[in-house]
């Protein structure tokens, strides 16, 4: 199968001087803390035969252009969010034709970040004349200036895996190539500070207005450590983990 408020303070992780901010959340916000076995709650969501996949979870998406706004799950709207995060899978998908609208699959794609499928990579068991070894790295779509204004062609998304606070199920929220190294970033420098994981604190989410070099405005990530869980919680974030990544990581890129 698939798988009482008080005030403290944040800190980023990806800029180091920003400012002190504040939360009123807490970890035993977390539907989680109060669960006494959740490999056995995951394993009562499916019957035998059923499948689940990363689609049918709910989902966050970026702001659009020019907003700094999220559309979370429950139909409310907030420039920041906490969640616990799961898990970060770098991925890539590559489409051939410009975006028109459609929801279309990627012609190339690659759910672990290092073996392509499709056109780039291996198809119906045969690896494409351009890129013989069917690999991400060398694949003349990943290398800078294959895509417009000097970028890649393949984009190098990033999916995270969110446990928001009342939820029992991930929450899906897929980053665009300019948010991944915030978040290989804030990956490691949780590591440097003593946190062991991602999913072993509490993380803010928002965004920061920016512009690209063609003056489009567009939204950066923002991830700001709020707390480290405490251990009882973390024990039962590490059991759901063991159910939930093994699955996700194995899911097609859409």
């Amino acid at each position: 199968f698939f798988f009482s408020s008080r005030r403290r303070h944040t800190r980023s992780l990806c800029d180091w001087s920003s400012d002190v901010c504040s939360s009123d959340l807490t970890t035993t916000n977390y539907a989680i803390a109060d669960v006494d076995d959740p490999a056995e709650l995951l394993a009562g969501i499916l019957t035998p035969g059923e499948e689940f996949g990363v689609a049918d979870l709910p989902r966050i998406k970026m702001p659009s252009a020019g907003s700094t706004t999220f559309e979370l799950p429950d139909g409310t709207v907030s420039k920041a969010f906490e969640a616990i995060i799961l898990h970060r899978q770098p991925q890539r998908a590559f489409w051939a034709a410009e975006f028109s609208g459609e929801n279309n699959p990627p012609d190339c794609s690659s759910r672990d970040n290092l073996h392509g499928e499709g056109l780039y990579g291996i198809q119906d068991g045969t690896a494409s004349a351009a890129n013989p070894t069917g690999l991400c790295k060398g694949c003349p779509m990943a290398a800078w200036g294959s895509g417009k204004d000097g970028g890649q062609a393949c984009r190098q998304l990033t999916q995270l895996f969110l446990l928001m606070p009342g939820a029992l199920l991930p929450t899906r929220f897929t980053l665009p190539p300019s948010s991944y190294k915030v978040a290989q970033t804030y990956a490691l420098n949780l590591v440097a500070m003593g946190v062991r994981g991602l999913h072993r604190c509490t993380t803010r989410v928002s965004t920061v207005l920016e512009k690209s070099a063609g003056g489009i405005s567009y939204a950066r990530l923002s991830l700001e450590m709020v707390e480290p869980l405490p251990a009882d919680v973390a024990a039962k974030v590490d059991a759901y983990r063991q159910q939930i990544v093994p699955a996700v990581t194995g899911q097609p890129v859409e």
